[in-house]
């Protein structure tokens, strides 16, 4: 949720009380702060970025499933957001904004849709939601001015299209002759049965964390991000001269 903005040497000072301070980033945050740069100045970054993997795919993939599951067991009407929202410090684009205004929201919704039975029910484990999850609720909160934040983890079907490419690996590792072998009928079965949800009630396939707002550390974060703009400027230095 950092500022990405192209125009660096338009990053404004930070004031001086903070600018007066030692830079206690850590090596993740430069190493972060070094490859904005490169996306902000030339466009480029790390390409499996893009990639991602399975887990990841089905949660962009299944995403509206899961809207649609929270919908109907909230009874309301959800839309996916497709707005990116920005103030002086952060942008983002929240799942779901909940109000009329994106700037002035009732609340927020983020959706996760976990792979399988065994990563929607770690969940359970935590009282409250994960941390790096709580924090970018409140950026999202900060963004919008919502009160409170939801983190919905959603239990849906994997999608028809890589249901049948896990079919596809499952039986080239299997070492069966044709897809027609009843020992392999059997673990394909299993394998449906284990990626899809719809014989759970839907009730039974949400976990939701309630993030309410933090003011405290709203200002941490953006203090955080005052902190990293002089470091931005730092490495356009040490590359240009």
């Amino acid at each position: 949720l950092v500022e990405t903005h192209a125009r660096l040497v338009e990053c404004e000072r930070i004031i001086s009380r903070v600018k007066d301070e030692p830079l206690p980033l850590s090596d993740g945050a430069k190493s972060f702060c070094s490859a904005l740069y490169a996306e902000l100045k030339y466009g480029k970054w790390n390409p499996t970025k893009d990639i991602g993997n399975k887990y990841t795919a089905k949660g962009k993939a299944a995403e509206r499933d899961s809207i649609m599951l929270i919908s109907s067991l909230d009874g309301q009407f959800y839309s996916k957001n497709e707005l990116l929202l920005e103030n002086h410090w952060l942008r983002g684009t929240p799942d779901i904004i909940v109000g009329n205004d994106p700037y002035n929201a009732e609340k927020i919704i983020d959706v996760k849709t976990p792979w399988d039975c065994e990563t929607f029910f770690s969940n359970l484990n935590n009282d409250t939601v994960e941390q790096q999850y709580y924090y970018q609720m409140q950026g999202y909160m900060a963004i919008t001015n919502a009160p409170v934040a939801e983190v919905h983890f959603c239990l849906v079907n994997i999608p028809e299209d890589m249901l049948n490419s896990e079919k596809m690996k499952l039986f080239n590792r299997s070492g069966y002759m044709f897809d027609t072998d009843p020992q392999y009928l059997k673990e394909e079965e299993r394998l449906v049965r284990n990626l899809t949800f719809d014989d759970m009630q839907p009730s039974e396939r949400r976990i939701k964390f309630v993030v309410e707002r933090n003011e405290d550390e709203i200002q941490r974060i953006y203090r955080q991000v005052e902190k990293c703009r002089p470091y931005l400027e730092e490495i356009e230095r040490k590359h240009l001269f």
